[in-house]
């Protein structure tokens, strides 16, 4: 099936690890008080893993559907687990939340998180990014961090770290239409999905007039063509000023 529950997550680089998984992020999701109300739709992605089978880096067995479906049970917030199969990674697991929530009308905010981010730690953190969205009317794309990748002295390809991306589907409606991905079967490598589904979507949120931003550094927010005061840049994760950004919900 999926990842197993529990991870530890390899960060780029030999920068560390993150110990993070699906099942500690949904126990914090119920532990802390989100400060506002949220409802939860569980994206499976299928992989060629057998179900049973031990994770060498974590120690625990990937789980069956039954033992999924049984995350409703769980947790309130889980309105439901759909599986799919595991076509361009956790970039088209949110295109395929994306496409559900627009076939049943839903106009909301919408945040989209994998299961390689550890926390979140405090009460109001889904509020902290509902009031972080709106600090600006111009946001089209939130998150935790934000990353550029420097060439020929300039920085490009600007864009929201996608383990966390917060925004609404106003803006994701106007600037995508029907779907995130316009082909997810042709992204076929990791960096196929970081290049034309990670980056591509900040980028043509960016070009569509809107600004992104991140809750570590929250008095900040890019617009393309303006200077990118932020300290991240390709390769950020080895700076020990930094580190403690990685993978994390703030």
């Amino acid at each position: 099936m999926g990842y197993p529950p529990v991870r530890r997550k390899l960060l780029p680089r030999s920068s560390g690890v993150v110990d993070c998984g699906f099942l500690p992020l949904l126990q914090s999701f119920q532990k802390l008080q989100p400060g506002i109300e949220f409802e939860l739709t569980f994206v499976v992605n299928k992989m060629s893993k057998p179900i049973g089978q031990v994770d060498e880096a974590s120690g625990d067995r990937l789980w069956s559907e039954d033992e999924y479906r049984g995350l409703e049970e769980r947790f309130s917030f889980v309105k439901e687990v759909v599986f799919r199969p595991n076509q361009a990674g956790d970039i088209g697991g949110y295109d395929f939340g994306y496409r559900l929530l627009r076939g049943r009308g839903f106009s909301g905010d919408v945040l989209f998180v994998n299961s390689s981010v550890a926390g979140p730690r405090d009460h109001g953190w889904l509020r902290k990014y509902y009031d972080l969205f709106r600090l600006r009317a111009d946001t089209g794309l939130c998150g935790t961090t934000v990353n550029m990748i420097p060439q020929h002295g300039y920085a490009t390809l600007h864009h929201v770290q996608s383990w966390f991306l917060y925004s609404n589907m106003h803006v994701l409606g106007k600037v995508f239409g029907e779907r995130l991905l316009n082909d997810p079967d042709m992204l076929k490598s990791k960096q196929d999905i970081i290049l034309h589904g990670e980056i591509a979507i900040s980028q043509t949120i960016l070009k569509a007039g809107y600004s992104i931003c991140c809750s570590a550094f929250p008095e900040l927010s890019y617009r393309l063509g303006e200077r990118w005061e932020y300290p991240f840049r390709l390769g950020w994760r080895t700076d020990a000023k930094l580190i403690h950004l990685a993978n994390v919900i703030l």
